[in-house]
């Protein structure tokens, strides 16, 4: 053990020097020492990278360094690329978050708090990394004037719903048309997705008993999937939204369902 850690204090060392001499020779070598950082994982260096996304870098630099930090980790290399959201080099940023090797959850969090084009660059990236922390602000930030960011964060809310979240998703998804019905629709989806079969189909059965439009809830029917969900699927396809209903029955994951698709056929 203690030559294993001997070894690593000599890695590090050299790996510091390596930096040191990249600054002197300049921004190719800097790029080339940051990727191959990158590549090992040298957490030892983990400032030095996240010294290369701020300040005055050429773009080169900037963008090696985002990437290296983002396969770093760490809570330098995170701040720095939270600070590029928004930026020129937002696209960099976020490609980097998405696979930032520790925990970000607080770091983006406090991001939905800052101007819109922080937010919007944030909120995919909350929903990527499923941080449920984040659904409160997700939710406020539906309502946004500004377009990006309401997109965004209806888009988000499928990584963030919880099953307690199903109500207030479908009186949203009653309320809804064209694109945004959709969205509310895989996020009721997400939010039941973890409850046992027959649950879900309860808090579903209750809202299709009372809506209007039924067939907003024959995709939630279809991830159901049991006896009961195939039946209403089956009373929807001899009523008013047959087009929907059979659409539905098309993605339930059951063998059962191919003899009432056989009924379905032999009806038409």
């Amino acid at each position: 053990i203690l030559r294993r850690a001997d070894l690593k204090k000599r890695i590090d060392a050299v790996c510091a020097e390596i930096a040191k001499q990249a600054e002197k020779a300049g921004p190719f070598a800097v790029t080339d020492v940051l990727n191959w950082f990158g590549a090992r994982k040298q957490t030892s260096e983990a400032s030095w990278v996240a010294s290369h996304i701020t300040g005055e870098q050429t773009d080169v630099v900037r963008q090696t360094a985002m990437h290296a930090a983002g396969i770093i980790g760490g809570e330098e290399a995170l701040g720095a690329l939270v600070s590029m959201l928004g930026s020129r080099f937002s696209d960099d940023a976020v490609a980097s978050l998405t696979r930032f090797n520790g925990k970000a959850d607080d770091a983006l969090v406090a991001a939905l708090s800052k101007d819109a084009d922080v937010q919007a660059a944030a909120l995919p990236l909350i929903g990527t990394r499923r941080i449920a922390a984040a659904k409160g602000k997700v939710f406020e930030l539906l309502s946004s004037s500004n377009d990006a960011v309401s997109n965004a964060a209806y888009a988000a809310l499928s990584g963030v719903v919880r099953p307690d979240d199903f109500t207030l998703l479908a009186d949203l998804a009653e309320k809804a048309s064209g694109d945004k019905r959709t969205v509310l629709q895989n996020a009721m989806k997400s939010a039941l997705a973890s409850l046992p079969a027959a649950e879900q189909y309860k808090g579903v059965s209750e809202r299709l008993s009372k809506a209007t439009d039924k067939a907003l809830y024959y995709p939630l029917l279809a991830q159901v999937g049991n006896a009961d969900a195939i039946n209403a699927l089956m009373q929807g396809y001899k009523g008013k939204d047959a087009n929907a209903a059979f659409d539905a029955l098309l993605k339930v994951n059951n063998p059962s369902v191919v003899d009432r698709l056989f009924e379905v056929a032999a009806d038409k």
